[in-house]
């Protein structure tokens, strides 16, 4: 019998969870479509992990940029099989009431309504047996007064996977998604070095007494996207 390849998008690609998703991906022998800000990244790592997959750069907060896209993808992908909405905008880690407005609307663009696009865009075109998932954070479920926009965008995406699993599993579609809490990633490490997170005293919360790996959280996100995961 002949298992044909899935087609794999990841927003985000190039990023600390994104280069993971890509590695797990890879790995399982899926084409993957490479999405992030920058043509010569998403290039460079769509040469070096093979499958002929293929990179994209464009703006996620451009609605304009994410339909030219899916126009692209139409003529030179077909549809794909597995959607990872991992693309985001770190906090700004200023007091929500002190949060300037176009910071908002930046993080609730590229967080919250770029995630709907795709989805709603990806859901159009695929088949029975695809899966869409979505990457919140444990900032949308837990209420955090420096995380403003970023939380809420979160929480809508929690709040949107809840909403369209249901809906979609009526067309064979599965809509997943997980909520990480602090992951060793570059935005982290960013936020660490800025002085706006004690990482210290977020591992002393932490049963654990370390925070997650990247490949922890892709591990988690292929299983979603396996067939093992239907019906949990």
């Amino acid at each position: 019998m002949t298992v044909s390849r899935r087609t794999t998008i990841i927003t985000g690609a190039t990023g600390g969870l994104g280069r993971a998703f890509v590695a797990r991906f890879a790995a399982l022998g899926d084409r993957l479509i490479l999405l992030d800000l920058e043509q010569a990244a998403c290039d460079d790592l769509a040469r070096q992990v093979g499958n002929d997959s293929l990179g994209w750069a464009f703006d996620l907060a451009d609605p304009e940029a994410i339909q030219r896209f899916w126009n692209w993808c139409d003529d030179q992908v077909g549809p794909p099989d597995v959607l990872l909405n991992n693309a985001g905008v770190g906090p700004s880690m200023q007091p929500t009431l002190q949060t300037a407005t176009s910071d908002f609307a930046r993080v609730i663009a590229v967080n919250l309504a770029a995630p709907v696009m795709m989805q709603a865009e990806a859901v159009a075109r695929m088949k029975p047996g695809s899966v869409v998932i979505n990457t919140a954070s444990l900032a949308g479920l837990v209420p955090n007064p420096r995380r403003n926009a970023y939380g809420a965008a979160k929480a809508a995406i929690v709040d949107l996977t809840a909403r369209s699993a249901p809906a979609l599993a009526q067309k064979g579609i599965r809509v997943c998604g997980v909520a990480p809490g602090y992951v060793l990633t570059d935005m982290v490490a960013t936020l660490a070095r800025d002085g706006n997170i004690d990482l210290g005293a977020v591992r002393r919360r932490i049963p654990l007494g370390r925070l997650a790996r990247p490949d922890e959280i892709a591990s988690v996100v292929a299983f979603l996207a396996s067939d093992a995961a239907v019906g949990c």
